[in-house]
């Protein structure tokens, strides 16, 4: 899998745009170091598709904007852009950030653009059970149910 990072630019369509709980913008020197795995999910999940051919978009940042500044309406844009521009939505959704209100709109924006979606939702996520009411997506429980229904489905749409 080749990784684009926000802010980074592509003009291809991606295979994977990874969206989701962001728990911890790390500090450079977290990013260098093995103690980074603890907070970001995204790590573990493009290790598990590594034996994938394709291209993911990764909306994570070293470091993530002040909330109202330019660099943050252009991480909302970036996000946009690069959700509209791929073949399938991944999110995750964690416990440990409840709220999670960008991603809850993020999916609402890849449905309604008709983007296959596979949300995985950590044991105890408040709401969960909308997902399935309202959306008709059935969550996944760990990283691991998504890594291989992301697999699955990356295959599939591969095949047409």
């Amino acid at each position: 899998m080749k990784i684009i990072r926000a802010p980074e630019k592509c003009n291809r369509i991606a295979d994977i745009f990874l969206a989701g709980s962001i728990l911890h913008y790390p500090t450079q020197e977290e990013m260098e170091s093995s103690s980074r795995r603890k907070y970001v999910w995204r790590d573990d999940v493009m290790k598990g598709l590594s034996d994938v051919q394709g291209l993911i978009f990764n909306p994570e940042r070293i470091s993530f904007p002040r909330l109202g500044s330019k660099e943050y309406l252009e991480q909302i844009n970036w996000e946009r852009e690069y959700l509209r521009n791929s073949k399938l939505a991944v999110f995750w959704l964690s416990v440990q950030k409840p709220t999670s209100y960008a991603s809850r709109v993020e999916i609402g924006f890849a449905k309604g653009l008709e983007i296959p979606i596979i949300i995985g939702v950590e044991e105890g996520f408040p709401g969960a059970e909308y997902i399935e009411a309202f959306l008709g997506i059935k969550p996944e429980g760990t990283l691991e149910d998504v890594i291989v229904k992301t697999k699955q489905r990356i295959k599939n749409i591969k095949e047409g």
